[in-house]
């Protein structure tokens, strides 16, 4: 007996190996064997050389760090995205706009005058670029925090 290619109503994973063909432990190896070759018969992986893969590497890392003309860095504060150039500022500025917008809606917070003896819990603003797969940036994005 020898080994059959799966035919097409057998399930994917199944082998079909002829009745009797697996007697013992060795036929199974053989039949496991047999498979794996009819599996992976005429497939090839290159690999790249060491070189290539850091070639690659460092394009990459370059091609992203020189995407846009715009900072690379986000703002820690909103007092430093306030003093970024006119247009990234005005990105910035939307970014927070919109962070509050939702807050009013969702109905998040009331503002109301602090009680006396009491002290108001702080906040600070985390700001973020959001980017596309290809490393163009998606959006600007505000939270308060």
């Amino acid at each position: 007996d020898e080994f059959h290619p799966p035919d097409d109503d057998v399930e994917e994973d199944e082998l079909n190996i002829g009745p009797g063909y697996v007697k013992d432990e060795g036929d199974l190896a053989s039949a496991m064997s047999a498979g794996m070759d009819f599996v992976f018969a005429g497939q090839t992986v290159e690999y790249w050389s060491w070189e290539d893969t850091l070639d690659y590497a460092f394009e990459s890392v370059v091609q992203t760090a020189f995407k846009g003309e715009e900072h690379t860095s986000e703002p820690c504060t909103f007092r430093e995205a306030m003093q970024r150039p006119e247009g990234e500022r005005q990105q910035w500025l939307k970014a927070a706009q919109d962070e509050i917008q939702s807050l009013v809606e969702n109905g998040t917070f009331e503002l109301v005058e602090c009680p006396p003896g009491r002290k108001a819990i702080g906040s600070r603003w985390v700001f973020k670029v959001k980017h596309n797969a290809d490393g163009s940036i998606e959006r600007y994005k505000g939270r308060l925090v």
